[in-house]
């Protein structure tokens, strides 16, 4: 008959032997490098592709793709192992939506063609520059306010010009 003797404290047997602890450790922090590397980097160029068009400029999606692969990194121990793309641009999509929310407003807006709003605007009576007031334009409403005030006949309407550079 055999008899094994078994110790109640299992931290008590890893601290006889350290060294045997950072081997282990080691060998699971470089599998934890390959196994990034055969997930991660064969689709960084998708996730750049992403964050590109999320973030709509190079250099945010190239910081957004960098902060996904950070925390590709460290969740990498709990990849699953089906869907490594999917796995991997989802980690993409939340990072560009967190880099979104932190250094962008709330009220920017995408247009593809910034004249078809503003003329938009201007059909509904909407000034087309909500910044302040430069003091040429200031000068020109207090000059038009004098004329329409003063008595007599209007006079002509000013037309807008436009020259041409030779």
């Amino acid at each position: 008959m055999y008899s094994f003797a078994v110790s109640p404290n299992l931290q008590q047997n890893n601290l006889v032997c350290p060294q045997q602890n950072a081997t282990v450790n080691r060998i699971s922090s470089g599998d934890n490098d390959a196994r990034f590397r055969r997930v991660v980097l064969p689709h960084l160029d998708d996730a750049y592709s992403l964050a590109r068009w999320l973030t709509g400029d190079r250099v945010d999606a190239e910081d957004v793709v960098q902060e996904a692969c950070l925390r590709a990194f460290r969740g990498i121990g709990g990849f699953a192992g089906i869907n490594a793309r999917a796995w991997f641009l989802t980690i993409v999509r939340h990072a560009a939506y967190t880099w979104l929310g932190k250094n962008r407003s709330s009220a920017l807006v995408m247009v593809d063609d910034p004249d078809a709003v503003e003329q938009k605007q201007a059909g509904r009576g909407v000034a087309p520059r909500d910044g302040p007031e430069t003091p040429e334009a200031a000068l020109i409403a207090k000059t038009d306010a004098a004329i329409a005030k003063a008595p007599g006949p209007s006079p002509p309407a000013r037309a807008a010009t436009a020259t041409a550079a030779m």
